[in-house]
């Protein structure tokens, strides 16, 4: 974890960028650590705790923000900014009540199109950006006829998987990967919530969830069984706004390492890379999602998705976000 304050470039002539806030998760490191010292090639690069915000001539918020008050409290009303909610708003509404600190900003990047239509009110200059491939496999894996299928994501959002795969009923194993598993109660505890408003059993063990093979989240586990994974699926609630406007982050990490992919259809990441002339695997297909003609599709077309997704490309979409905001 990067510590705040450091200047991540010898200053000089340079911009002078502050991003933050840091925080305590993996999310902070893929999008905001790494993109800083991707960003010091261009910029003098500073990363902030909370509000204590250093001087730059601009800043860039990650999901949070301060509170308009606070702003204008710190003499900050003319401070040039960009906001990157990523996955932050949980409705039309709060993205109702942020308005004015949104007009206020310089800029706002988005790491899911969907997102567009409901800032487009708010601000004109949306730039979409992805995530940059920080998970993805170095070395793709074998088409495989047998092995599990893989799932990766917050426990909290499990029991969306559960009740599309007890309904669908697929032929083969389930794992699941997921953080806050040890000591996770409040993961748990919206885990159970949400499954009773899906209507769907839950039964969590130390190693497993309805008899489905757990394993708590580590970057090296993460590459042992997408390394080991016969496919990986993912499955967004319909029920939720959040859920509809997640960025494609899984979906990329699996394509860049040439590990079939599925989603439902009515997910951003199906939306995505139909989109973009990639058939994406629809979860009601199986025999096509586990077929070697579509892992030949993904093993193709995987070097161009790297290529696309490497934070050398990513930080020039960055790059040109943040010389707008500075220009206006």
């Amino acid at each position: 974890m990067a510590k705040t304050g450091i200047v991540l470039a010898v200053k000089g002539q340079k911009a002078k960028i502050a991003l933050g806030p840091v925080r305590p998760y993996p999310s902070w490191e893929w999008i905001g650590e790494d993109t800083g010292r991707e960003l010091s090639k261009y910029f003098d690069v500073s990363f902030f705790q909370g509000q204590s915000i250093p001087n730059a001539d601009l800043i860039v918020f990650l999901k949070q923000h301060p509170k308009l008050h606070w702003f204008f409290s710190r003499k900050l009303r003319k401070a040039k900014f960009l906001y990157a909610p990523v996955d932050h708003y949980q409705s039309e509404n709060e993205i109702f009540r942020d308005r004015e600190f949104l007009k206020l900003s310089k800029g706002i990047l988005i790491h899911s199109e969907r997102l567009r239509s409901h800032l487009s009110p708010h601000h004109s200059n949306i730039t979409y950006v992805d995530h940059h491939n920080k998970f993805g496999l170095e070395n793709p894996p074998p088409y495989r006829d047998e092995g599990f299928i893989l799932w990766i994501g917050g426990f909290q959002y499990v029991p969306y998987v559960l009740r599309w795969w007890e309904s669908a009923k697929p032929k083969s194993k389930l794992v699941l990967l997921s953080d806050g598993i040890a000591g996770g109660y409040p993961a748990r505890a919206d885990a159970t919530r949400l499954a009773r408003e899906l209507g769907i059993d839950f039964k969590f063990q130390a190693s497993s969830v309805n008899g489905h093979a757990l394993y708590e989240w580590s970057a090296v586990m993460q590459q042992k069984l997408m390394s080991e994974a016969k496919a990986a699926l993912d499955i967004k609630g319909l029920e939720s706004f959040n859920q509809k406007t997640k960025p494609p982050t899984k979906a990329q990490k699996f394509i860049c390492s040439g590990i079939p992919f599925a989603a439902n259809a009515e997910s951003y990441s199906f939306e995505y890379f139909q989109t973009r002339d990639f058939p994406l695997a629809n979860v009601e297909d199986e025999k096509y999602w586990l077929s070697k003609e579509y892992f030949e599709v993904v093993e193709k077309t995987r070097p161009a998705w790297r290529e696309r997704l490497s934070i050398e490309s990513v930080g020039k979409v960055w790059k040109s976000a943040i010389d707008r905001g500075l220009e206006h």
